[in-house]
């Protein structure tokens, strides 16, 4: 499927979401808030999230920000908690900043469930995480890294966002992984990128100049993978930098089938989303549920990407895989 088309069908969604899952009934509707409205991966949450809430005749109220901002999940989550929603499922683009909006919600007994990341907040009642395994992530980099690199060299880790709790934490579990499992690799100081991939791209041309044994580039967000990758492909050296970045997109999933990205780190959005609104059901129904589930992810490369189970993880609809 080329990339223009799937452009399409992501702005096709995007706008389906915002008409036709509008809620026809607050005490079964519960309300999704992504961090990104038609980013892909969130894509795939929604998708897990209709595969449980269909078969119940739940509906998926889908909307939120186009870009990460904390101010209007708060206005969505305080929103759904007026209208006595079924329950509502967040993924904080914001870390704690949603917190005072999701104990109100709490205190009028709204389930809600946290995805991918945690807050300052405890699981208590009516509160639960289906979260992201950071470790189980780094694992699988360095893991690609052992059996692709068995030299001394140097890995630059790309994409550091200090205001996100999710950045922040991939590049603890990366570095500590590094250290344990690849100690014959040396990690040059990673590279903060606040401004997208053309930054990254200008800091990754500068580090290939700087680090001549350069092995690779981790990239912590599918942002900072396509400015790896650019730089790589704009550079006049004769040697290859291998980029394994974090998060699935369309962009970067054409350039691993092209061979230009080696791995992608894939979150188990669609997993997330059926898990929270089990969780939901659950607590409404009165029954035991676990308050903290942790997924991990799967690597993806150009070997897997066809397999079965690959097009599964990664469906960002009901009818068509990624």
């Amino acid at each position: 499927m080329c990339v223009q088309r799937l452009r399409h069908l992501t702005m096709m969604i995007a706008l389906v979401c915002a008409v036709g899952c509008a809620p026809r009934d607050s005490d079964h509707t519960i309300s999704a808030i992504p961090e990104n409205v038609a980013q892909e991966g969130f894509l795939t949450e929604r998708t897990g999230m209709l595969d449980a809430a269909n078969p119940l005749g739940l509906v998926i109220a889908w909307n939120g920000p186009d870009a990460a901002n904390p101010q209007r999940q708060i206005a969505l989550i305080v929103q759904a908690t007026q209208e006595r929603r079924y329950g509502i499922i967040v993924t904080p683009a914001g870390g704690a900043a949603i917190d005072t909006a999701v104990e109100n919600a709490l205190e009028r007994d709204v389930p809600v469930v946290l995805t991918r990341d945690a807050t300052s907040l405890h699981a208590q009642p009516h509160l639960s995480f289906v979260l992201e395994d950071y470790n189980a992530g780094a694992r699988l980099v360095t893991t690609r890294l052992r059996n692709m690199v068995r030299r001394k060299g140097t890995v630059m880790i790309l994409g550091v966002d200090n205001y996100s709790q999710n950045s922040v934490r991939r590049l603890d579990a990366v570095e500590a992984a590094l250290r344990r499992d690849c100690p014959w690799l040396r990690v040059a100081p990673p590279i903060e990128a606040p401004y997208g991939s053309g930054y990254v791209q200008i800091e990754a041309q500068h580090a290939m100049e700087r680090y001549p044994d350069l092995v690779s580039f981790i990239a912590l967000n599918a942002q900072a993978g396509l400015g790896a990758e650019a730089a790589i492909e704009g550079s006049r050296l004769q040697y290859r930098v291998a980029v394994i970045s974090f998060d699935a997109s369309f962009p970067m999933l054409l350039r691993l089938r092209l061979g230009y990205v080696d791995a992608i780190v894939a979150q188990d959005m669609r997993g997330m989303g059926e898990r929270a609104v089990a969780n939901i059901v659950a607590d409404r129904e009165g029954k035991p549920y676990t308050h903290s589930v942790i997924l991990a992810p799967m690597l993806i490369t150009k070997e897997n990407i066809d397999l079965e189970t690959t097009q599964q993880w990664l469906q960002f609809n009901e009818d068509q895989p990624s």
